[in-house]
Parts: C-alpha cells; structure tokens; sequence
C-alpha cells in the first residue's frame, strides 16, 4: 500500500470513528434527557396525585379528613424540594410539554419554583393544625395558584 493510499484510508477510518463517537455521545445524550425527563414527570406525577385529593376536600367534592390532608400536604411539601432539580439543561429536548423558556429564562423559573416551594411549605404547615376544610383553603389555593402560574407560562398544555 502506498503512502498517499495509507493516508488516505488512516483518514477514512479515523473520519467514522469520528461519527460512530458522536453518534453513540448523542445517543448517550438522548438517553440521558429520556431519563431526566421521565423522573421530572414522575415528580410531578406524585404532586398532581396529592394534589388532587386536597383539591376535592377544599372545594367539597370530598368530606375533609384532616389527617389524610395533612399527609397529602406534607408528600407535596416534600416532593416540591426536589422538583427544581427535575428542569437540568439536558431534559429541554425530547418528549417533555415544558416549554423552551424554562432555560431561557431560567431567573423568573426559579423564581416561580421558590414561590411553589414556600407555598407548598406553608400548607402543609396549615394543614398540621387544621380542623376544618376552612382552616386549609387558602393556603391550598396559594399553592395551587403557584402551579397555575407557572403552568400556564411555561408548559405547553
């Protein structure tokens, strides 16, 4: 084999190991967004399940039972200390309903998740203490309000 023959392959396989690597780093990468975004959608799963009950007893739909509120609005206060973890740079493409903006402008996100947090904190401080449906509607509606919120500005839906 000649030189310029030698130079030529050597410059042909190192040209596909080139393309097999980042074919298998963007198939890594495609994984690894998979992955963030289906544990983001878990998350949020186990808020909007503990959502929903606390949601039937404040507006009537359900009979208040202040222990199972206390222990739907403790899961909540819970699982909204991990939910700004669930947004990393890497989960913004693929099969996720949150909207570009989330990255873009990523100082109004955190903020709105701060506000989900606190309020999410301060009901299920509330609810420890409640006795009534009455005692927890307002502090329901502010944390719930905080999901509206940021829902409608950055999920699509």
């Amino acid at each position: 084999m000649s030189i310029s023959s030698r130079k030529k392959w050597t410059a042909a396989v190192a040209g596909v190991l080139v393309l097999a690597t980042a074919g298998m780093a963007s198939a890594q990468g495609s994984k690894e967004a998979e992955a963030a975004i289906k544990y983001r959608q878990a998350v949020y799963t186990v808020i909007f399940n503990n959502f929903g009950p606390m949601g039937a007893m404040a507006s009537d739909k359900m009979p208040f039972d202040a222990a199972r509120f206390r222990r739907h609005a403790g899961r909540v206060a819970s699982v909204a200390a991990i939910a700004p973890d669930t947004f990393p740079e890497i989960s913004k493409d693929g099969n996720t309903r949150a909207k570009p903006e989330i990255w873009t402008n990523k100082a109004e996100f955190d903020q709105m998740m701060a506000d989900f947090l606190n309020k999410a904190a301060a009901l299920a401080t509330v609810s420890r203490t409640a006795a009534s449906v009455d005692d927890v509607k307002a502090a329901f509606g502010a944390a719930a309000g905080t999901c509206k919120t940021c829902h409608d500005k950055f999920r699509v839906d």
